[in-house]
């Protein structure tokens, strides 16, 4: 009887954890940003929980309002989570990014130069911190960083789009022009740089490479609006329909193939937890690596996934489709 008791008491306490700890893992991974939220605020409002727990739902927190733009909120989660973790990195960095977005541009420049002086040779500080010198008109410093990152990480395609953009600012058109081009070698189905450097040629008035390029740019982000203005202006007035064509046909390809499985819209869950929604798959793939995925199909590889065989044309709809979504 002792023997039966005992581990009919072993099984119940291993069947029954606290529900504390099933908050704590609701607020890391929880089904829905909402639930989410629940549960980091219940974690970050009880003693129950270390002080790093308590900082990293207070983090998460600040990184939900952050993505809902509630930024003076996330601010102040991210506030509090660096009162009870001074070093914590995440946070501080999360807060910078929420600061631009209120243009504080100082504060979020001391916050990255502070990450930057701790962790100096992370390409992606001094992107980050030169991109805020870009957009608050200080050229020089914007491209001495973009320079220190491509030090670090040479195939840097944003750090070379960006720069490209501050020697644009600069009225350096042809470095401009190198650096877009730079990125393209890097990333060949990167949007913006093929928008930047059409946007050149035209200030050049090299109409028809700038046509070309932001046909290019189109092609890869139908959703770039302003680039079908500029196209208009140039006298391409079919690119916008070409482009419309491209998305529906991008979008037909994946409901055809793909959507049992993955969430297709800017929203939502998939229906196979184990395949990544469509928006999230340029976060697993840079757009430089996402081609050959999909031609191999196994762009998030699960249980389920479907064998297919695709042309380069499908392809090219596909990863439009998919850049859209972004």
């Amino acid at each position: 009887m002792f023997t039966r008791l005992t581990a009919t008491a072993i099984i119940f306490a291993l069947g029954s954890a606290p529900a504390w700890a099933d908050t704590y893992s609701d607020c890391l991974r929880a089904s829905s940003p909402k639930l989410q939220l629940h549960a980091c605020s219940a974690v970050a409002g009880s003693n129950v929980y270390s002080a790093q727990q308590r900082a990293r739902a207070l983090r998460l927190r600040g990184g939900l309002h952050a993505q809902a733009g509630a930024h003076q909120r996330a601010i102040e989660d991210f506030n509090s989570a660096l009162a009870l973790l001074p070093d914590d990195m995440v946070a501080l960095e999360k807060r910078a990014l929420s600061l631009v977005s209120l243009s504080r541009y100082e504060m979020a420049i001391a916050d990255l130069t502070g990450l930057i002086a701790r962790k100096p040779k992370v390409a992606r500080l001094l992107v980050e911190r030169g991109y805020v010198y870009l957009i608050s008109d200080r050229t020089d410093a914007a491209i001495s960083d973009f320079s220190a990152a491509l030090a670090v990480q040479p195939q840097h395609a944003v750090a070379l789009n960006n720069r490209g953009l501050a020697y644009r600012k600069k009225g350096d058109l042809s470095a401009a022009r190198a650096d877009y081009t730079a990125a393209i070698a890097v990333a060949p189905t990167y949007a913006l740089a093929y928008a930047n450097r059409g946007y050149a040629y035209e200030a050049e008035g090299m109409k028809k490479q700038a046509i070309a390029d932001l046909r290019l740019a189109l092609h890869f982000n139908p959703k770039l609006a302003s680039v079908a203005v500029v196209l208009g202006r140039l006298g391409d007035r079919t690119a916008r329909s070409d482009a419309e064509k491209l998305l529906k046909a991008g979008k037909t390809i994946a409901q055809t193939l793909c959507s049992r499985c993955h969430a297709l819209e800017p929203q939502g869950d998939s229906p196979n937890p184990k395949a990544p929604p469509f928006r999230d798959i340029g976060k697993r793939y840079p757009l430089i690596a996402l081609r050959e995925p999909i031609n191999r199909s196994i762009a998030a590889p699960h249980d389920q996934m479907p064998h297919f065989s695709l042309q380069d044309a499908d392809v090219d709809n596909l990863v439009a489709f998919i850049n859209s979504l972004n």
